[in-house]
């Protein structure tokens, strides 16, 4: 296993514009996603509005819903625009964030035939956001990328010390036939800016203060557990 090298190039902005731009079809995806109830409900508010005699009482309790629906996707948006401007104080439950983190790449790494097998869920350890969003999700791409054929990569966490050891571990589907299925999905050309490598996820590491080691198959990731 290879521990990461010091960031001592100055790459670690390069690295997070790519990470930033691999991951906007995604985050355009979702912000659009947000608002299409919202579109929907407008939609049916001005056809019942079209009616000889339109029903006001309802009509109310729709527009009420359409207030409720905008506060929840501009909150959502909001938490999304953090993975453009990321807050560094910001701290999350591990198991959290790192389910949130895998809700946005979920479609990617489907296309591609891959598949997580989370036993995070649940971890209430507080860490940095940033470090879930940054180094933990460019770790995950650049396994992935590397990876010659679609598998099922487990995420374990363990505590040591004042530290979160979490692991990515790519392993053999426990469905091959699946497997098999998925790899001509695998060799599409997706239309992505560019593949995630393991410099990039070092220089990310390095600036954040997060110790990892990796090989072909395994990232571990040491992150600090957030203090307070």
């Amino acid at each position: 296993m290879k521990d990461a090298a010091p960031d001592s190039n100055g790459n670690a902005e390069s690295a997070r514009y790519a990470l930033l731009r691999r991951l906007q079809p995604a985050l355009r995806h979702q912000m659009a996603g947000g608002f299409q109830p919202v579109i929907m409900l407008a939609a049916i508010i001005e056809k019942r509005l079209q009616a000889a005699t339109p029903d006001l009482t309802a009509l109310c309790k729709k527009s009420s819903d359409i207030r409720t629906l905008s506060t929840s996707a501009t909150r959502s948006n909001l938490d999304l625009i953090g993975w453009i401007a990321p807050d560094t104080a910001a701290k999350v439950p591990l198991g959290k964030g790192i389910l949130d983190a895998l809700h946005l790449v979920a479609t990617e790494l489907s296309i591609r035939g891959f598949k997580s097998v989370n036993q995070t869920e649940g971890v209430g350890s507080e860490v940095m956001v940033n470090h879930v969003r940054g180094v933990f999700v460019a770790g995950l791409l650049a396994l992935t990328d590397a990876a010659p054929s679609p598998a099922e990569f487990l995420l374990t966490a363990r505590r040591e010390g004042q530290d979160m050891v979490l692991t990515i571990a790519l392993q053999e589907a426990s469905n091959p036939a699946a497997t098999t299925a998925s790899d001509a999905a695998f060799r599409i050309n997706l239309p992505i800016y560019r593949k995630i490598d393991w410099a990039d996820v070092e220089a990310i590491a390095a600036a954040d203060g997060v110790a990892l080691k990796h090989a072909a198959a395994t990232l571990e990731l040491r992150l600090p557990v957030a203090a307070g």
